[in-house]
């Protein structure tokens, strides 16, 4: 197993015990090992990206690393507690954000960058959500199950073959998420 790289934050004591740091095998009731709380220290405090920060904390492949990090859940909660008391130390809010960009945005506007102006809306938007994907659900009546088994059975050529003539035919009705 890969050690961490040893910089004046990391000590011996650090250092991980068993092979089990990275998907949360690990017996839940046990603290994140010396590699886990480097990674999120890395990612959290230096702003590295999670393939970076993996790397900083020694996993020798960071990428696959990264990506099992992030799916386990003791690692999910203990960044957000790290994001939690670094906004509460730094005492700034998303409210001081907007309204930082709003002011960036009425400099733009005062000196006639309509591209800032443009790349300051995309980032209050993004910061208010208004780009998170919305939800559609689909429901197959009745007759909707026989084409769809229908479909099913066909090969690749005499679905192209119908797509190209243009005689599948369907219906959907869009509802509001719930």
């Amino acid at each position: 197993m890969a050690q961490p790289r040893r910089n004046k934050s990391t000590s011996a004591a650090d250092l991980p015990t068993g092979g089990t740091d990275v998907v949360g095998t690990q017996d839940p009731s046990q603290p994140l090992t010396g590699m886990q709380r480097l990674f999120v220290t890395m990612l959290v405090h230096e702003k590295l990206n999670q393939t970076i920060a993996a790397r900083e904390a020694g996993y020798n492949q960071p990428g696959t690393a990264a990506h099992a990090l992030m799916r386990n859940p003791k690692v999910i909660h203990a960044i957000a507690e790290e994001r939690e008391a670094y906004a509460a130390a730094s005492a700034i809010t998303k409210k001081n954000v907007v309204d930082g960009m709003l002011e960036a945005i009425e400099m733009a506007k005062t000196l006639g960058e309509p591209a800032s102006m443009i790349s300051g809306w995309r980032e209050v938007g993004k910061l208010c959500g208004f780009y998170e994907p919305s939800l559609h659900k689909l429901e197959i009546t009745a007759k909707g199950a026989a084409l769809l088994s229908k479909l099913e059975a066909m090969s690749d050529e005499e679905l192209l073959a119908a797509a190209d003539d243009n005689i599948i035919d369907g219906e959907y009705t869009e509802m509001d998420a719930a």
